[in-house]
């Protein structure tokens, strides 16, 4: 089977689809199999069964079999995740602009103590998403666990049918495990908002709700 770029990325959102997964990565060699499988998932569910599924949907849907030994499934614990649902809440985004150098706070609000992450740079067409994005990983990170790293690795904003849509690519680093997150956001009338709204929306299922 030709396993090319578009069909991983198929068989990833398959995967994605099962109970309890959040994310997953599937890594080739030169020979174009399949010889990694990273799954993150919620304790909902047992690896071993997690682990079948994936076979199931690959199997009935690509064709494809995949051995269960490349399988690994990562777990985040459901109570924890259950209890930053309750406690991050986004608040407000103030972005201010000094010649060149744009400068965004984003506030986010944990019971009834509020947490700021600050980020500035260069402003230009296309980093003023980048700018904004960092400010709210900074103010999400002291929320997370030290052996926990989000990475962003990318924005853009595009039209897609006639809609503006605001869209990240993050990679949340467990250990020595990585795993790609995408979020997006329609942009409306508050467009640094929206750049915020799309980071949450790459982060929700993994660690909270808005």
């Amino acid at each position: 089977m030709d396993i090319n770029p578009k069909l991983l990325m198929q068989m990833q959102n398959a995967i994605e689809k099962i109970e309890a997964v959040h994310s997953s990565k599937l890594i080739k060699n030169d020979e174009n199999e399949i010889v990694e499988c990273h799954i993150l998932a919620t304790s909902k569910r047992h690896p071993k069964q997690i682990s079948k599924d994936v076979q199931s949907v690959l199997a009935a849907k690509f064709e494809y079999r995949i051995d269960h030994r490349i399988i690994s499934v990562a777990q985040i614990e459901s109570d924890s995740q259950g209890k930053l649902a309750e406690r991050i809440i986004y608040k407000s985004v103030e972005v201010k602009r000094v010649e060149h150098i744009l400068s965004a706070i984003v506030t986010c609000q944990y019971k009834d103590i509020q947490y700021e992450g600050r980020y500035s740079g260069v402003s230009t067409r296309n980093s003023d998403f980048r700018i904004v994005a960092e400010a709210t990983l900074e103010a999400i990170r002291c929320h997370i666990k030290k052996d926990e790293h989000i990475v962003l690795e990318g924005s853009n904003v595009n039209d897609i049918g006639g809609i503006v849509v605001a869209t990240v690519v993050l990679t949340l680093v467990c250990g020595k495990k990585e795993y790609p997150l995408v979020g997006t956001s329609i942009v409306g009338d508050h467009l640094h908002e929206s750049y915020v709204k799309a980071v949450f929306n790459a982060l929700n299922r993994i660690l909270f709700t808005e």
